[in-house]
């Protein structure tokens, strides 16, 4: 608690004397504790906000490094199908010649059964 002198001096300034309590010494031990409490929080949030940062960081990196290895599986995935999709064109294509051909055979061994037939 805080004393008071109850003297005024002559310029009507009121002096107030502290005197030593021991609830004054608890609360500049509390003070003190709770300081030293929120450096020690501070510290804490400091390291949390370090290691998230470095989290976050190795994960856009694990990210990077898949999305580039979809990447290379896609273009992996596309040559082949550029691959197949000629390959399949040229059957398509060989395909379709030689039906035209065969229908060309078989029209050229029908107009000769018919003209055979004709002879006879």
């Amino acid at each position: 608690m805080r004393g008071m002198g109850g003297e005024t001096s002559g310029n009507g300034i009121i002096k107030t004397v502290i005197l030593p309590n021991e609830e004054i010494n608890r609360l500049a031990i509390e003070q003190e504790e709770l300081r030293q409490y929120l450096a020690a929080q501070k510290l804490v949030y400091e390291e949390s906000i370090a290691a998230y940062e470095k989290d976050r960081l190795i994960r856009e990196q694990e990210y990077q490094m898949k999305e580039q290895e979809f990447r290379d599986t896609l273009a992996l995935v596309r040559g082949r199908l550029d691959q197949r999709q000629a390959v399949n064109y040229q059957l398509a294509r060989d395909f379709f010649d030689y039906k035209h051909l065969v229908g060309k055979t078989r029209q050229r061994l029908q107009d000769e059964q018919d003209l055979a037939q004709v002879e006879n």
